[in-house]
């Protein structure tokens, strides 16, 4: 009788401990569920900002590249609008590029080129005739070849550029020089619609950077 008195105040002393653990325990086990379900409505109000971001950039990048495309198919009319020649006129390029405003209408167009395709056969007359034209710079271009050097069947030489005095000057550069630019170019003419460049374009100003050239072709005799 008397070994049972301290079993029954062990049992005692037992009890509250147990009480505790069991509350220690549900505590916890309601702190986790709480803190997945905290979890989760941040994850999810997350996730649903960031869609709404994205879709918003989205948006934005749609309408400038929509943009963009309608300032290069306006060129493509300006070039119908001159009789369907070869070569537009470089006055009037100049003056329709520098109408655009491009700063505030056009922000992240670096500069506007024409390049015109030019049979091997064609290659010295074609140098001749951009050497002599005075119709923007009264000194000519005397300086103007088509580069890289090498003879190929055909070039795409850039013949015109705005702003003319750009840092990174491209004038005679033959831009189907580069396979994947050729191709890009082919799959133009072939489609009638616009193509990326197919090769990003360094530019090392304002800070050093790639760009992406936007190509619509224009057909002679305005077919």
């Amino acid at each position: 009788m008397k070994r049972s008195k301290p079993l029954a105040r062990a049992a005692r002393l037992g009890r509250p401990f147990a009480l505790w653990a069991a509350g220690l325990l549900l505590s916890l086990a309601v702190g986790m569920a709480l803190y997945t379900i905290a979890e989760a409505a941040v994850e999810d109000d997350a996730r649903r900002r960031f869609d709404n971001l994205a879709r918003g950039a989205q948006e934005r990048l749609d309408n400038a590249i929509a943009s963009y495309a309608r300032a290069v198919r306006a060129m493509a009319a300006l070039h119908a609008a001159g009789g369907g020649s070869a070569v537009p006129d470089r006055a009037s390029f100049h003056r329709y590029a520098a109408a655009l405003d491009l700063p505030n209408n056009y922000p992240a167009i670096e500069a506007l080129t024409f390049a015109t395709r030019v049979p091997d056969n064609e290659r010295e007359a074609f140098v001749a005739a951009m050497r002599a034209d005075r119709s923007v710079d009264v000194r000519g271009y005397p300086d103007f070849q088509i580069f890289p050097a090498g003879r190929r069947p055909w070039y795409e030489v850039v013949t015109y550029q705005y702003p003319a005095d750009k840092p990174t000057r491209r004038l005679g550069f033959d831009m189907a020089s580069r396979p994947l630019v050729a191709r890009a170019i082919s799959q133009a003419r072939d489609s009638g619609t616009i193509v990326a460049s197919g090769q990003p374009v360094f530019l090392p100003d304002p800070v050093p950077h790639n760009a992406l050239g936007m190509r619509l072709p224009v057909y002679v005799g305005g077919v």
